[in-house]
């Protein structure tokens, strides 16, 4: 035993066996490497935005566009109101006649998925406005009836 000559390991072995081990090996790492790309383009595209195009066409767009408008309207109206319920009702006013066509929006913005989220985006838009409005109003309300009471404008 002590004079027998090492082993010697074959890096290449040419028989079917191992000729089936090196395919397998090369296939399952081809496979990897396309799923590891494949994943890290997918979080890529994910994460700096779709190369879809986010403009909307048809019925919907002018209808959420009128929306947007309209709540635009409704906040400048009543901003300058110094009661919250003032506030709120002038809001509400303004939103008209296009809100009034609420459902027609929702209509034909049911068809497409981004066109829901794009209608309920204008639905969170016009809450969170009213909100705001809301909170401003009690705010310039309290600051406006302090100032008229000290400088009598009332």
């Amino acid at each position: 035993m002590a004079d027998d000559p090492p082993v010697r390991v074959k890096w290449r072995d040419a028989s079917w066996e191992g000729r089936g081990r090196r395919i397998a090996t090369w296939a399952f790492l081809a496979f990897a490497a396309w799923f590891i790309v494949s994943t890290v383009l997918q979080i890529a595209r994910s994460a700096l935005g779709s190369d879809a195009p986010l403009a909307m066409d048809g019925p919907c767009r002018g209808q959420l566009a009128g929306l947007v408008r309209a709540a635009d309207r409704a906040t400048e109206a009543a901003a300058a109101r110094p009661d919250r319920d003032e506030a709120a009702r002038a809001f509400r006013t303004s939103l008209a006649p296009e809100w009034d066509a609420l459902a027609a929006a929702e209509g034909a913005c049911a068809t497409d998925p981004r066109s829901r989220q794009a209608y309920l985006d204008v639905l969170r838009l016009r809450d969170a406005r009213e909100r705001s409005l809301a909170r401003a109003a009690d705010e310039v309300g309290a600051i406006r009836r302090s100032l008229g009471r000290r400088l009598d404008l009332n």
